[in-house]
C-alpha cells in the first residue's frame, strides 16, 4: 500500500508503483514523504522523501549596516526554483563601492567597500532555469567610519 505525508496526491497505484502529482502554485519548495508498505508483511516499509521545487522565493533578508571605508559582505539567498539562477539589480541604487555578485547558485552576495554614507534602497530579482522570477526590496544603511576602542587586558599601548 502507498501513503503520502504532505502536499500532493497519489494516483494509479499498483502493487509496484504509484504516481505522485505535486500541487500547483508551489512557492519555494515542499518535501512530502511517500511510504510503501509491503502487502505480504505490514512490518516492512520503504520511505522516500520527495523534494518539489516550485517558484523561487528570495528568503527574508535584513541587511546589517556597513561603514564607510570598511569591507562589507552580505548574502541573499533563494529557496525553490531550479538552478542555474540569474541575479539582477532591478531598481534603486547600491551604495557606491558595493556590487551585486554574478552568482548562478541559490545565493549571491553584496560586497565591496562602501565609500559614501547614506541609506540606499534597491530591488533585486532572481530568475531560475524555468524562467520563474522572484524579487525582494532591500535597504542598506552605510554609516560613517567608526573607531574601535579596546580596553582591558587585550588593549595594547
Amino acid at each position: 500500500t502507498w501513503t503520502l505525508s504532505g502536499n500532493g496526491t497519489l494516483s494509479k497505484a499498483t502493487k509496484t508503483s504509484v504516481t505522485y502529482t505535486a500541487p500547483t502554485g508551489i512557492t519555494g519548495s515542499i518535501s512530502p514523504i511517500l511510504t510503501a508498505t509491503s502487502i505480504a508483511d505490514a512490518t516492512k516499509t520503504a520511505v522516500a522523501l520527495l523534494v518539489v521545487l516550485g517558484t523561487p522565493l528570495i528568503d527574508p533578508t535584513d541587511l546589517f549596516p556597513g561603514n564607510v571605508g570598511s569591507p562589507y559582505t552580505a548574502q541573499v539567498s533563494v529557496s525553490g526554483g531550479l538552478a542555474p539562477y540569474s541575479w539582477v539589480l532591478v531598481s534603486g541604487t547600491l551604495p557606491p563601492g558595493i556590487s551585486l555578485g554574478a552568482s548562478t547558485t541559490a545565493f549571491t552576495t553584496l560586497s565591496g567597500t562602501p565609500t559614501t554614507l547614506g541609506t540606499y534602497s534597491f530591488q533585486i530579482s532572481v530568475t531560475d532555469a524555468n524562467k520563474k522570477l522572484s524579487t525582494v526590496d532591500l535597504s542598506l544603511i552605510i554609516k560613517a567610519t567608526a573607531a574601535c576602542l579596546l580596553e582591558g587586558q587585550y588593549a595594547s599601548v
